[in-house]
């Protein structure tokens, strides 16, 4: 029986062959270098370390795409990435009956509020609630997601931090004001 090898593979197995043996090829030993060498040679120091604070886990840095809030104020950024799951689901968030905005799938918008403690709720079939203490001139960010309810999509605010809003800023958009909002923010004429 004759046994028939391609010429790629003979060739395949050559390189490999050559390969091997280069790599099993012992290495030179490096040359020691001479004493008066080395000590004509300035000693380096390490450079100096500088130690950054890191900010707060939820607040801004004033970098990135949400300006600081106005003096005397603070601010919430609720904001939604892109999903499928829940994608159909919208819920509002409020704080003591107040309308602060409408969360769809893949939207942001900036809530600014006084300094102390807050109360956001969300709500579809269920309802959501997320405390938190803001300090003047802070910006925090939430995370709203839809978990899997009984019928509808459950709404869910948790903390966030801006790295989280920045890399999934360039797929949201900018809700719209809640309609109360914006009618008190329009003057009309009289008649």
């Amino acid at each position: 029986m004759r046994t028939f090898i391609h010429p790629l593979a003979a060739g395949l197995v050559g390189l490999l062959a050559g390969a091997a043996s280069a790599q099993t090829a012992p290495t030179p030993a490096p040359e020691p270098a001479s004493a008066p060498a080395a000590a004509a040679a300035p000693a380096t120091s390490p450079p100096p370390t500088t130690e950054v604070a890191a900010p707060a886990p939820h607040a801004t840095t004033g970098a990135g795409h949400i300006p600081p809030p106005p003096p005397g104020k603070s601010q919430v950024v609720f904001f939604r990435t892109g999903a499928y799951g829940g994608a159909a689901v919208w819920y509002r968030v409020r704080e003591n009956g107040a309308d602060l905005g409408k969360l769809t799938n893949a939207s942001y918008f900036v809530a600014v509020v006084d300094p102390g403690p807050h109360t956001f709720t969300a709500s579809t079939e269920n309802k959501t609630k997320l405390k938190l203490e803001l300090d003047d001139g802070e910006t925090q960010y939430i995370r709203a997601t839809v978990q899997m309810g009984f019928l509808v999509g459950e709404p869910n605010l948790a903390p966030a931090d801006q790295a989280m809003f920045e890399l999934h800023y360039a797929h949201m958009r900018l809700a719209k004001p809640p309609k109360e909002a914006a009618a008190k923010d329009v003057d009309k004429p009289a008649g």
